[in-house]
């Protein structure tokens, strides 16, 4: 589930805020507090994972480093980060998910993650052509 601001690829092919944010407000708040304590960095979006274990990946939507913190009651689930375990449990860990591979290690139990970033706007706010 994002929060905050997405590309809408379906319907408008513009950056708008996300449909959650208006279903979800205190939520978003809340969340929102928490990333301008722990990130570093001005950000767009944050993607709220809940028991998602994603394959290897790049991010190719996102601009520079995001930050990720994992909570909840579970074991195992470091993010990978180009072959390296990084345990994100209540443990923000910054990094450059446009750049570098990464995705999750297995894990038992119930998982959530917050991922910060910031999204690329440039050359969104038309419809293609």
């Amino acid at each position: 589930m994002p929060l905050g601001r997405v590309y809408n690829r379906i319907h408008t092919h513009e950056m708008n805020a996300s449909r959650f944010d208006a279903k979800f407000p205190e939520l978003k708040r809340a969340i929102w507090a928490l990333g301008h304590r722990i990130v570093p960095f001005r950000f767009t979006t944050v993607q709220v994972n809940y028991n998602y274990k994603t394959k290897t990946h790049i991010d190719k939507n996102n601009v520079g480093d995001s930050v990720i913190v994992g909570l909840g009651d579970y074991k195992g689930g470091d993010l990978l980060v180009e072959d390296k375990a990084y345990n994100i449990k209540y443990h923000p860990l910054q990094f450059n998910g446009a750049e570098m591979e990464h995705g999750t290690a297995p894990y038992t139990g119930n998982r959530y993650s917050l991922v910060f970033f910031r999204t690329k706007e440039q050359g969104r706010n038309k419809r293609p052509q």
